[in-house]
């Protein structure tokens, strides 16, 4: 819809039902169209079985046995910056930039230890790099907008957690678009997560767990759109040398994390690949 089409789904009142507070602003969308018909002359087709004249769309994101034929819709931004239409407000991607690492997003242990508990993917936790980064004295951890400000003078590492405060809607990609690099800490239950397409999308540098890394397609790859580290274990040190690279280079990985966004996560490039 962001790219012109209208999109016509199927009505399924058990799917629909399902729908929680983010699917529902489809509602809202005037480009789409819930039906009982397939529309006739349609650019595409889509079902979730496989059906003459269609695309199959598969749920196995993380299946091994990859196809060179396969693609794979990409993580996206939040929704909400894609229905208030934040997505692709103009940032400053060459001015100067804060030489920091920064992290926005919640903290709950509950939640966050999930993905170590599960074992499919070899990524440390959200907690276990937070818990790494407070061993350090690298980082500040700001609980009110003025500390945040305060720190972002100061301090190579910032995290905020937003149950103290937030960064609204609006404002999140030129806050972002202020940084040099972006800690990728990965989701609840597998280590995608909206906010690092978010940094990439500003040329914000993702500083990212090797295994993180690989799921990405194609791969990230260390000092060319990526600073990558091994395990939580190393993350400090590979702080300590990102915070230390020459600008040139920096402002070289960050014109290929643009690319890279621009290439393979922008809604342009994935509606023309389907």
């Amino acid at each position: 819809m962001l790219e012109g089409y209208t999109v016509y789904i199927k009505k399924n009142y058990r799917f629909l039902g399902d729908f929680d507070v983010y699917p529902k602003l489809l509602f809202k969308e005037k480009n789409l169209v819930f039906t009982n018909f397939p529309a006739t002359n349609a650019t595409l087709k889509f079902s979730d079985c496989a059906k003459s004249g269609y695309v199959q769309l598969g749920y196995d994101y993380f299946n091994k046995n990859k196809e060179d034929s396969f693609f794979y819709v990409p993580m996206a931004l939040h929704p909400n910056l894609y229905f208030h239409k934040y997505w692709n407000t103009t940032v400053a991607l060459e001015a100067k930039r804060l030489n920091s690492l920064f992290f926005a997003g919640n903290f709950d242990a509950q939640q966050y230890h999930q993905i170590e508990d599960m074992g499919k993917f070899k990524v440390a936790s959200r907690m276990q790099l937070i818990d790494q980064l407070r061993e350090s004295n690298l980082a500040a951890f700001p609980k009110t907008a003025e500390e945040f400000r305060a720190a972002m003078q100061q301090c190579a590492v910032i995290i905020v957690d937003t149950k103290y405060f937030g960064i609204e809607a609006k404002e999140l990609r030129p806050c972002l678009a202020q940084f040099n690099f972006f800690l990728a800490c990965p989701g609840i239950s597998m280590p995608f997560s909206h906010n690092i397409i978010e940094a990439m999308s500003c040329g914000t540098i993702p500083v990212i767990e090797r295994e993180y890394a690989q799921l990405f397609s194609p791969p990230l790859k260390h000092l060319y759109n990526a600073i990558i580290f091994e395990n939580a274990a190393a993350l400090n040190k590979t702080v300590e040398l990102a915070i230390l690279l020459e600008s040139e280079l920096v402002s070289t990985i960050r014109q290929n994390v643009v690319q890279y966004y621009t290439n393979y996560l922008s809604p342009q490039k994935v509606v023309e690949s389907l």
